[in-house]
């Protein structure tokens, strides 16, 4: 009697033992497996901006703009293809040449044309390069009736495969100053034919999401979505001179790996204090852009990379 007691507590000890370790792995695993991925929209996800009412065609040639060089003299642009003394970009030149922004806009189709004609020794490259991405967008747009890049598409699919969601917890968050947020998600769950996204989200002027008192990277936590997208406070930016304090938050947190993806993440901004995103450690401490991009959290991109490359998002993350 004695001995099957003994075998009947210790088969409970054990159970409550196994149960112990089992949510002890649970809770490792997925704390240790844990991964946000923030995600600009404008020239990251898509290359449209209805704010400023811009389409693909001039998106293409505003970032050929900034990628060629040229040197100014008598308010006229010259050919250069190397950085340096008296030499600026293209994009930079334009914004001399054309203070007003509307009439700027409509400059900058022009872009590849000037280029031609002053035999930049760059033209055949940016040509090159504009016709690849745009026939990419055009295809994207006739066949699925997507202005989201393909690399955009695949990285949602890649994230909810059966195999990855076994693996790691992702969540895709779309981060936004424009409005292009409902947009997307109206794209993305017409093309899953599914509601994978439900609402926009809103950053308020403390930095911390508007819907709750929470910063993001606790809130998607909390929400524990696959995909969610969040407007950014632009006039809190703009209010604190754009200082990187006052961008896009990025709080870090112990056991969770977090990417961002964004275009206008510049390793050397105009001013050292500038920039769009704010990284904070752990413990709520800023962090340098340049930092930032050494630890591979912030990850600055190009139009033309994440157009042409459709595993661009998945090989860095």
């Amino acid at each position: 009697m004695f001995e099957l007691l003994l075998a009947e507590n210790s088969g409970k000890y054990m159970k409550k033992l196994m149960l112990i370790a089992t949510c002890l792995f649970t809770i490792t695993f997925c704390f240790a497996s844990e991964k946000i991925v923030y995600i600009d929209i404008n020239n990251t996800t898509i290359a449209t901006d209805r704010m400023f009412q811009k389409g693909p065609i001039e998106t293409l040639q505003v970032d050929i703009a900034k990628k060629v060089y040229v040197y100014e003299k008598d308010g006229a642009a010259f050919p250069t293809n190397r950085e340096g003394a008296n030499k600026i970009t293209y994009f930079q030149w334009f914004r001399l040449a054309y203070p007003d922004i509307k009439v700027r806009q409509k400059a900058f189709l022009s872009t590849l044309e000037n280029l031609k004609n002053m035999n930049h020794p760059q033209y055949e490259v940016m040509k090159n390069s504009y016709d690849t991405s745009f026939q990419i967008l055009d295809t994207q747009y006739k066949e699925n009736n997507l202005e989201i890049f393909p690399s955009i598409i695949k990285l949602i699919q890649w994230a909810n495969s059966e195999k990855i969601k076994k693996e790691h917890n992702i969540h895709l968050v779309f981060r936004t100053f424009g409005i292009e947020g409902k947009n997307v998600m109206d794209q993305i769950n017409e093309f899953f034919n599914k509601e994978l996204v439900s609402q926009i989200y809103h950053i308020n002027e403390n930095g911390t999401l508007q819907e709750s008192e929470l910063d993001v990277t606790a809130f998607t936590l909390a929400m524990n979505k696959r995909i969610l997208v969040v407007r950014d406070n632009f006039e809190r930016w703009r209010k604190g001179k754009k200082l990187s304090c006052f961008g896009k938050p990025c709080p870090m947190k112990d056991g969770v790996e977090i990417t961002f993806f964004d275009d206008n993440a510049h390793e050397k901004p105009l001013h050292p204090k500038k920039g769009i995103i704010d990284v904070r450690d752990p413990n709520g401490n800023p962090m340098s852009t340049k930092d930032a991009i050494a630890a591979h959290i912030v990850i600055p991109i190009t139009l033309e990379e994440v157009i042409q490359d459709i595993d661009f998002f998945i090989n860095h993350i």
